[in-house]
């Protein structure tokens, strides 16, 4: 009697087989890709696969939930990566949103304040924490505000007036290689005023009080950093309608005298009172009224949610946290208080981000072992929480070949750095829009079924 045969795909290549049938149960080894697994008479399903084509979850019809959970994961990994790596991650560090309004907090300016919230971090934020109005303060003595004042008046007009032409020229090339394309343009004629204003203004300025400010313990690395980035701001506003109005006559070919019309704005008695403004503000800043000014913001802006960030990682002069963690503000008239959210996450999209440049720079291969899971639950880690922080941050000096490590039992500002990656323990309170974390937490709850 000629025996009978089926014909069943090979769920490792998909090669046809031809094997035996009303034989029971069979152990099958594909000639192809020598893949072996068992065979089930009735389904003619592999245990543990599914034949191409079918749409069953590779698990088998026993786990119902498995398909829901694989598409959970898709979207959850599109959500986390944009699958669109080239661009910048959205979860950078900002300390002033596009309309100038303060949205983030560096705590290296407050370190007694920033000292308590490293003792929450090595004890997995056990604990609120508050801030009581007057209590925490930045400042800056008046003989350095006196150093300051006499370093302004050092600046004259044939230094504003280079730095108006370098911004005047800028504008012109950018409004012909973008006339059709205004806010294109408009952008890169801010980053062109920007970048002029830093490079031939305020490093030299910060760089002639740098030390002055050392001895004051206000020149660590990450504090000199955020002073130049918020004077940079400040002094950036003086010019921002005027640079709109005057791209908006050059697109539009209309005569426009650009020197005289940014001088208007930017004379070198604009630029010196500025700068005595932004650091006598400097010296009266206050940790509560700064927080207040920010929930006030959060009012004003759409879906923005407290987060606090801790640790930073820096690639193309791009700040982005490395972890962080939602929390809730109470409010009095004379104090608020934190409450730290259950779980803190690590900052994948970034990371995944400077990998993937990094590599590209480097000609090299690899990714990041300790940061496949993005949460990290409290409760699961009361007592090991420092060490499975300090896991991350370690494969992160290594893998990007940084000069030095970063202790977490130390509160005190550490860098860490290689030519293309810099590492801080900053850490930050910032704004950001809730509705993306949201997302990608539904998707995580799924996969909790």
């Amino acid at each position: 009697m000629k025996e009978e045969n089926r014909i069943i795909r090979c769920p490792e290549c998909g090669q046809k087989l031809r094997v035996p049938s009303n034989q029971g149960a069979l152990n099958v080894k594909c000639p192809s890709c020598k893949g072996a697994f068992a065979l089930d008479e009735e389904s003619g399903i592999s245990e543990g696969f599914a034949e191409p084509g079918n749409k069953q979850a590779r698990t088998g019809p026993k786990n119902g939930s498995a398909f829901i959970k694989e598409v959970a994961k898709y979207f959850m990994d599109f959500l986390e990566t944009d699958f669109h790596k080239r661009r910048n991650p959205k979860r950078s560090i900002k300390l002033r949103d596009q309309n100038n309004l303060l949205v983030g907090l560096n705590l290296n300016k407050y370190p007694a304040f920033n000292n308590l919230v490293w003792g929450s971090v090595n004890n997995a934020f056990n604990a609120s924490r508050t801030i009581e109005k007057g209590h925490y303060k930045t400042n800056i003595p008046q003989n350095l505000l006196d150093l300051i004042k006499f370093q302004t008046e050092k600046l004259s007009t044939t230094q504003v007036t280079q730095i108006i032409k370098e911004i005047s020229e800028g504008l012109e090339k950018t409004a012909t290689l973008y006339e059709k394309e205004y806010d294109k343009a408009l952008t890169v004629s801010l980053e062109v005023a920007e970048k002029t204003i830093k490079e031939n203004l305020v490093l030299p300025f910060i760089n002639n009080i740098e030390k002055s400010l050392e001895n004051l313990n206000l020149g660590d690395e990450n504090s000199i950093y955020l002073m130049e980035e918020e004077l940079t701001n400040v002094l950036i506003t003086l010019l921002e309608n005027k640079v709109s109005e005057l791209l908006k006559l050059l697109i539009t070919k209309q005569k426009a005298a650009l020197l005289k019309e940014l001088k208007s704005v930017f004379d070198v008695d604009d630029v010196k009172n500025d700068i005595n403004a932004f650091f006598k503000n400097f010296e009266v800043t206050d940790l509560f009224a700064e927080i207040y000014e920010i929930d006030r913001n959060r009012n004003i802006l759409d879906k923005q949610e407290f987060y606090f960030y801790f640790y930073d990682i820096s690639f193309n002069k791009i700040r982005y946290p490395i972890f962080y963690l939602p929390f809730s503000l109470e409010k009095t008239n004379e104090s608020l208080r934190i409450d730290f959210d259950s779980q803190v996450y690590i900052n994948k999209k970034a990371l995944g981000y400077i990998v993937q440049e990094y590599n590209k720079e480097k000609g090299k291969r690899g990714n990041l072992n300790t940061t496949t899971e993005r949460i990290i639950y409290l409760a699961e880690h009361k007592d090991d929480f420092a060490a499975v922080v300090s896991n991350i941050v370690n494969e992160i000096t290594n893998f990007f070949e940084l000069d030095s490590s970063i202790n977490i039992h130390v509160p005190d500002p550490q860098v860490a750095k290689s030519f293309l990656v810099r590492m801080s323990n900053s850490c930050y309170i910032s704004l950001f829009d809730k509705s993306d974390e949201a997302l990608v937490n539904d998707y995580e709850e799924i996969l909790q079924l």
